[in-house]
């Protein structure tokens, strides 16, 4: 006798078995804001240890290691520019932005409109408020200034401007950058608080991502020929720790791996921490005395937005996101790659073209000089147009506005101009060779050459007068008849 089951439980036996399943794999997509995702990070991180040690264990001993220059694991010298290779890379076209100029343009801290456009136009009133930060994501503005001359970035580094032409028939405007002076950081930051161990140099990384070393002789060969000629190391055996952006930066900037940080992805939620908790390199450095920044160009894949959470605070000084968020949804009614007039990459100029005259703690007798005639030199017109804005200023008082206007006169002049440049390379010469001659280890004929190839070098600046004068002339066109009477004299 054959006993049937009931239709009605098979379909409820199904129903359940589906029920389990769908229950289950809702389970496995929300877990990840579990315990159990924070126990799968500690579990992976523990296997790539067990990985790499296993590796090292298992590998047979190096032979040979007493020949000289040895080595154990020999990279592949590769030609970048192979036939089979070159037919995949393509010479791209010059950019071709926007033919009409800039109606303003910044340089460090002071953003003026442009005599081109004056002359174009007329008179050309301007308004312009700073773009200040509200959060990783977004940004407000401040106050609105306006002005028919120049802004003085004090706020923020970036700001929105907009201008209309004398008639009103003619408008323009823009999101541009800048490096406000910002007295607190200056005050904060100088090389008398760097180590006495410290090199005492600047530091830039500039990193372009998806470049590869054969890639970047391929189409960079004027920027890779530069880099040897100044004697810059090339990493060939350098690998990344991990794929992906921010893998193979976060190693770089913390010393650290994502795994072994603390969490801050946003898929967390609020189990997430901000990405401040990362040990960054650049906050050692403000430690000792440093000027900080940090920039990307695309903010929708930004390195620590994109996958993590962001910064809950502003990173560095000067912080190069706030920008591009509030520039980059502009970009779509632009040139591929353009910004107006400028091509892209070019709106961070300002940012990273400006010499600081921070405090010194002089090297030798010389140094204080050197840096001070080496500031003005790099930053005449930044001073100028400073000390302009000072003696127009009725907020201040008389007194503080006659003498900016006395130095504007005096450093107007060529005479004046033509000093500093003669001085500039007078001490920068005589700092350099004071330092070398401080050596401990310098050998006294190496101090007798130094000394010669200073006299030398003095000796030969009368010859190199018109070139002196020439720069000179690049910063000011102001003849005095008193410099013409002792040019003839020379």
């Amino acid at each position: 006798m054959t006993v049937r089951a009931p239709s009605f439980l098979v379909r409820r036996i199904c129903v359940f078995i589906f029920l389990g399943i769908m229950g289950y794999s809702i389970f496995q997509m929300t877990r990840s804001n579990s315990y159990y995702d924070m126990t799968d990070r500690n579990i992976m991180r523990k296997q790539i240890e067990l990985d790499i040690s296993k590796s090292s264990n298992n590998e047979a001993p190096v032979k040979n290691l007493k020949i000289e220059n040895y080595i154990a694991c020999p990279h592949p010298i590769l030609d970048p520019f192979d036939p089979i290779m070159m037919k995949f890379v393509q010479k791209e076209p010059p950019l071709t932005c926007d033919p009409e100029e800039d109606w303003v343009t910044v340089k460090g801290n002071i953003a003026h409109i442009t005599d081109k456009a004056l002359k174009k136009y007329g008179d050309i009133q301007c308004k312009f408020m700073d773009i200040l930060r509200a959060n990783e994501f977004s940004t407000s503005l401040g106050v609105v200034t306006t002005t028919h001359t120049e802004y003085n970035l004090e706020t923020s580094d970036f700001f929105r401007v907009y201008c209309k032409s004398e008639n009103g028939k003619f408008s323009w405007e823009s999101r541009m950058a800048g490096i406000r002076f910002d007295e607190d950081v200056i005050n904060r930051a100088g090389w008398d608080q760097v180590p006495k161990d410290g090199l005492g140099l600047n530091v830039l990384m500039i990193g372009m991502d998806s470049m590869s070393n054969m890639m970047v002789q391929r189409i960079l060969p004027k920027v890779y020929s530069k880099l040897k000629s100044m004697g810059a190391r090339v990493l060939n055996g350098y690998n990344i720790v991990g794929d992906g952006t921010p893998q193979a930066l976060i190693p770089i900037l913390t010393g650290r791996t994502e795994l072994e940080l603390p969490d801050t992805r946003k898929r967390m939620g609020n189990k997430a921490s901000y990405v401040d908790v990362y040990p960054f390199i650049w906050n050692e450095f403000k430690k000792h005395g440093y000027v900080t920044g940090y920039a990307e160009d695309v903010p929708d894949i930004g390195v620590f937005t994109y996958r993590l959470k962001g910064f809950d605070q502003q990173p560095t000084d000067h912080y190069m996101r706030l920008y591009y968020v509030d520039a980059s949804p502009m970009f779509k009614q632009q040139k591929p790659f353009c910004y107006g007039s400028l091509p892209r990459h070019k709106c961070a100029k300002s940012i990273d073209g400006r010499t600081v005259a921070l405090k010194s703690l002089s090297e030798t007798r010389w140094s204080a000089r050197a840096h001070s005639t080496k500031v003005l030199c790099e930053n005449y017109d930044t001073i100028l147009n400073r000390l302009k804005y000072l003696s127009e200023n009725t907020e201040i008082k008389k007194d503080a506005r006659n003498e900016a206007q006395n130095i504007i006169n005096k450093i107007t002049s060529l005479d004046i101009a033509f000093m500093t440049v003669l001085w500039n390379r007078i001490l920068e010469r005589f700092d350099k060779t004071s330092v070398k001659l401080q050596e401990k280890s310098l050998d006294l004929s190496v101090a007798v050459k130094l000394l010669k190839s200073l006299r030398a070098y003095i000796g030969s600046i009368r010859n190199n007068f018109n070139d002196i004068e020439k720069v000179a002339l690049s910063l000011s066109k102001v003849i005095s008849k008193k410099y013409n009477t002792e040019k003839k004299e020379k």
